[in-house]
């Protein structure tokens, strides 16, 4: 009798494992995948361009000659809890540089325009615009969020990517976005598209993430 509930424990726990382990194992990797799923569409670096500069211009009227590291954000992305610290710390590094921050947002049929302004700001201490008018489209969409754009002085796209090529897009990896950063505070003119890298995004178009 004594051996049988032995053996039952021990089915039981190891059942209990094996189920931690499983749903850790979802927990932390279902979001893993490219960048840019659709690897074969184009992404033209000229229309993001002049998209992203429509979407900035009301901030570049009170602000001109500055550059911007433009985030782009999810309010549901489940990975949006690997990348924050990221954004903070980068934008802290380069305020002194005449970088401001400025979040992107995707309108969200979940959450009010006031409730993702609300959540964004709690997050990033950045301007919050939202999309209304998916200028972020066709040829000048953005495959994945978390994603990062460097905007010049001069209203030139510098960068547009993920942040790094860590798993998890947040500290460590190569950063691309410091890199560039550098770059323009060094006086050069980069002009880089990257969407090669693998690691936790969510489908910037769809809402079926959900936040953590």
């Amino acid at each position: 009798m004594m051996c049988k509930k032995h053996w039952l424990a021990g089915l039981i726990m190891t059942i209990w494992l094996i189920s931690t382990a499983y749903a850790f194992w979802w927990f932390q990797t279902r979001d893993l995948r490219p960048f840019d799923i659709q690897a074969a569409s184009v992404i033209e670096s000229q229309a993001l361009n002049l998209s992203l500069n429509a979407l900035l211009a009301p901030l570049r009227q009170n602000n001109p000659g500055s550059a911007y590291l433009v985030h782009f954000w999810q309010p549901g992305c489940s990975c949006n809890r690997f990348n924050s610290a990221h954004v903070n710390a980068i934008s802290k590094k380069y305020q002194q540089e005449n970088f401001k921050l400025v979040t992107i947002v995707r309108p969200h049929p979940d959450f009010s325009d006031q409730q993702i302004i609300k959540m964004a700001g709690e997050q990033f201490a950045s301007q919050v615009i939202i999309d209304q008018h998916l200028l972020l489209a066709g040829k000048a969409r953005i495959p994945a969020a978390p994603a990062a754009a460097v905007i010049d002085e001069a209203g030139q796209l510098a960068y547009f990517g993920p942040y790094s090529d860590s798993t998890f897009c947040g500290l460590g990896g190569t950063a691309f976005v410091e890199r560039v950063a550098d770059l323009l505070t060094q006086g050069q003119t980069p002009s880089l598209l990257n969407t090669m890298v693998f690691g936790c995004f969510c489908d910037w178009d769809k809402t079926s993430n959900h936040s953590i």
